[in-house]
């Protein structure tokens, strides 16, 4: 029973110690993805722009 317990805490503590570490991974990623969305959505508004017609309701 105290094993359980230990082993219980052991993973909750081990799992809260992760959470900086995942967080300042992904952090780096979305920073990378920023330009190259900003890239993507130039250009959908480009074509947006010069081959979509408008729609009449």
């Amino acid at each position: 029973m105290k094993i359980a317990a230990l082993l219980r805490s052991a993973a909750l503590v081990t799992a809260v110690a992760l959470i900086p570490a995942t967080t300042a991974t992904m952090a780096q990623v979305d920073g990378r993805a920023g330009p190259e969305f900003a890239k993507l959505f130039a250009v959908f508004q480009r074509v947006k722009a010069s081959y979509v017609e408008p729609v009449e309701d």
